[in-house]
């Protein structure tokens, strides 16, 4: 059994290599080691220590991982890592658990339970499916084509598989042979996809098809949401607009809240936003808060997008349905009255309950407002729909000048890829950008600037394996990691009997 010393080092260095693996470091090589690391911290540790080394590797992977949430919400950023850091302490548990019934059956279910427990932080009202383990590779276009017939599950069920061939490696390194042949399967699992990436891929950009204005307003949260400040902001947005007048552009883009209002019911911006959409004669899609009256002074407020045209008199509109835990709604709170009272600073919205296609012509395209980019199963729906292109629309100036905007900025590269669709993402203060149906980036503008960016949107041409199957690999993996809990369960119950 290792001393604590060790140990502890090692579930430190495991953290923070796998930290390291994301953006904005992209050393996705950490990605294929740092469990393997883990595992072998707790390889001689009985499931009630491997859950807790587990929790302290959580600890230090999540909290260093996603210390930008604290500029956004500081006491939102007091529950979610503690929360998160179950995941791995679970998945030590469980791997130890079987690892005493049989060694080699834990060696190959751990990829799937690994994959089990992120599909399941995409599920409920506290789902935060932020970073899987394949995000680690989203900056690297070659590595993730197959995503289109297996979603990111596919990309970390690859990465768990090198990492379980990694542990077997530091558990027998005295055998040179067995080192050898495992390290060879390991560089080969290793190349494949990377020449299949670029098989697939083409060596130039192609030309999109649909012209979009994306305005990067650069609004400040000092100047934003200050009481007297609402001109500034529009001013800003009306101004980048009025200079598209004269352009081919075919839809203009504003962030998400880039109107800081109730701008459907605002008496002023209300009418003046219609005026500036009829003069400018292009459609304008812009992020607004907004409400609906459910009885005499009873609201409900949304996170919005309004989609504003020349030739109709009222804004459409798509109300956000993935919040933020903790930081939009206290997961649950519309449920249990005892979660009402509790103030982190939220905002307390509602969240919607259907998504909306937009027309452009005749084409379509559905919208994610910020966080919703990083659920999978959501934009697939999209495309499921009849979307024939996406946009989606944040204000990353909640994350300030840290790896926040650069981690949720990639999960539009595996997005694109899933579903071979063109994204076209418009930021507050950045980054603001086009990915191509191979999740390249481009037209790309730089943090804390005011820029419009001009690019063509690629259109779907066909549906994908993931498009038409959906999540199919991750529920696989559960009904897996489900067996696996039963087997454990059977396991515990047979021993017991035997004692007695």
């Amino acid at each position: 059994m290792p001393n604590n010393r060790h140990l502890y080092l090692v579930t430190y260095f495991a953290a923070l290599l796998g930290v390291a693996a994301y953006q904005p470091f992209n050393i996705w090589p950490g990605a294929l080691i740092f469990v393997a690391l883990l595992l072998y911290a707790i390889r001689d540790l009985p499931p009630r220590k491997a859950f807790w080394i587990g929790y302290i590797f959580g600890l230090v992977f999540y909290y260093t991982l996603l210390y930008w949430i604290a500029w956004a919400t500081f006491f939102g950023m007091l529950p979610v890592p503690p929360i998160l850091a179950l995941i791995p302490a679970f998945f030590c548990w469980i791997f130890t658990r079987l690892r005493q019934i049989n060694h080699l059956l834990a060696l190959v279910l751990a990829p799937f339970i690994w994959l089990a427990l992120e599909y399941i932080r995409t599920l409920s009202q506290a789902a935060f499916p932020w970073n899987p383990l394949g995000n680690c590779f989203a900056a690297y276009p070659e590595f993730i084509q197959y995503a289109e017939y297996t979603g990111v599950w596919g990309i970390s069920l690859w990465a768990m598989i090198i990492n379980m061939i990694f542990y077997s490696i530091l558990l027998n390194s005295s055998s040179r042979k067995r080192t050898f042949y495992l390290s060879g399967i390991i560089i080969a699992l290793t190349v494949a996809p990377y020449i299949q990436g670029k098989t697939v891929i083409p060596s130039e950009m192609g030309e999109g098809d649909i012209r979009l204005a994306l305005l990067q307003g650069n609004i400040g949260r000092e100047t934003k949401w200050a009481a007297g400040e609402l001109n500034e902001s529009f001013d800003a947005y009306f101004s980048m607009s009025d200079s598209l007048r004269n352009s081919s552009t075919e839809l203009i883009v504003w962030p998400e809240t880039a109107a800081p209002c109730y701008l459907r019911q605002h008496r002023g911006y209300g009418p003046l936003m219609k005026l500036k959409v009829r003069k400018c004669g292009i459609p304008i899609l812009t992020g607004a808060p907004d409400y609906t009256e459910i009885a005499p002074k009873e609201y409900i407020y949304y996170n919005a997008a309004l989609y504003y045209q020349p030739q109709k008199e009222e804004p459409e509109i798509y109300r956000k349905m993935k919040l933020v835990p903790f930081s939009e709604r206290i997961p649950f709170s519309g449920r249990l009255k005892s979660l009402r009272d509790i103030q982190l600073g939220q905002a307390d919205f509602s969240a919607g309950d259907s998504l909306v296609l937009f027309d452009l012509d005749d084409k379509h395209f559905g919208v994610l407002i910020c966080f919703e980019l990083v659920f999978p199963d959501m934009v697939r729906s999209y495309l499921a729909s009849g979307a024939d292109f996406m946009i989606t629309i944040t204000n990353d100036m909640w994350f300030g000048v840290t790896s926040g905007p650069y981690q949720h900025l990639y999960a539009g590269a595996l997005r694109a890829v899933e579903n071979r669709v063109g994204i076209a993402r418009c930021a507050n203060t950045g980054i603001s950008l086009f990915y191509d149906v191979y999740g390249r980036p481009y037209n790309m503008t730089k943090l804390n600037e005011q820029k419009t960016v001009i690019g063509k949107v690629a259109l779907n041409k066909y549906k994908t394996y993931y498009t038409r199957h959906g999540d199919y690999l991750a529920r696989a993996s559960s009904m897996i990691a489900l067996t696996a809990i039963m087997l454990i369960l059977f396991q515990t119950i047979h021993s017991k009997r035997r004692m007695f």
